[in-house]
């Protein structure tokens, strides 16, 4: 069994990373593999933002959840592919890249 080189999408910056822009560069990504490519998300959308309606008073508590979104760091990890070649694999995640409001590196490691 050899070692394949798997492709990666690195952060360069600190950003908060929204459940629909996550949904977005994935499915930018998939649109471009068909059935050969294999996409892994590393990030998980878990922490809610909380939102209270214009003109209501203070107090009462916290407001009903209008979002999710997920801490991003520099130098971690967005998404992983597997079962493309190297150039397909580096134009698909500039196009995903697009998608982001930061700075991406496109790396891979064996």
């Amino acid at each position: 069994m050899g070692i394949s080189e798997k492709p990666f999408c690195r952060v360069d910056s600190l950003l908060p990373l929204t459940k629909s822009t996550s949904i977005s560069f994935h499915r930018a990504m998939s649109g471009q593999f068909r059935r050969n490519g294999k996409i892994w998300v590393r990030v998980l959308t878990d922490i809610p933002i909380t939102g209270k309606p214009t003109e209501v008073r203070m107090g009462r508590g916290k407001g009903n959840p209008t979002g999710w979104i997920a801490r991003v760091s520099r130098g971690q990890i967005l998404f992983e592919m597997d079962g493309v070649s190297l150039s397909n694999a580096r134009q698909v995640a500039t196009l995903a890249a697009h998608k982001l409001c930061s700075s991406t590196k496109f790396v891979r490691w064996s």
